[in-house]
């Protein structure tokens, strides 16, 4: 991509673009998610969604760092990756990560564009609870080897309160 057409844009328009990007990326995801649960069902579309994102995690990783300058290894490291992730974050709009100490941390999604869009079309939630611990298990080990991640609860579990999930990571 030749990126010379954007360096004198205002920066307003280049923040206007980045959201821009973010929307198209939800919506592409979505509609292939939707394309593919209409033709071979829910259980299908999640097996191959689930494949996808535990591959794409460690790009994303590494991406990150490369061009964020991002060195931090074990709960430090994480936490800085996932403030930072832009694959998670646009798809929860409302989320945040907080590290607990030196050996724990918890990422919590308070408001999930995906889940509320199939509320909204009446086609139920999305079991993502498979999807999300290969994809965070795979971004947390492609930060640190050492770090586990554990699942408080997430869909097919319902809500609790204003939170849709709850992951937990530790440092064995």
């Amino acid at each position: 991509m030749n990126l010379d057409k954007f360096k004198d844009l205002p920066r307003e328009t280049l923040l206007d673009l980045l959201d821009m990007a973010y929307k198209n990326f939800r919506t592409i995801d979505g509609l292939w998610f939707l394309e593919v649960e209409d033709a071979h069902g829910v259980d299908a579309a999640t097996e191959v969604d689930t494949k996808v994102w535990e591959r794409m995690a460690p790009f994303e990783v590494r991406r990150l760092r490369r061009v964020l300058h991002l060195d931090k290894q074990g709960i430090p490291g994480l936490v800085e990756a996932l403030e930072n992730s832009m694959c998670w974050m646009s798809f929860a709009a409302e989320s945040y990560v907080e590290q607990v100490d030196e050996k724990r941390a918890v990422f919590r999604v308070q408001d999930c564009l995906p889940q509320k869009a199939r509320m909204e079309q009446k086609i139920g939630l999305f079991p993502c609870r498979d999807m999300e611990q290969r994809y965070l298990g795979s971004f947390a080990r492609a930060v640190d080897p050492s770090i586990k991640v554990s699942c408080g609860f997430s869909p097919p579990d319902k809500p609790r309160g204003r939170l849709w999930c709850e992951w937990w990571f530790e440092v064995e």
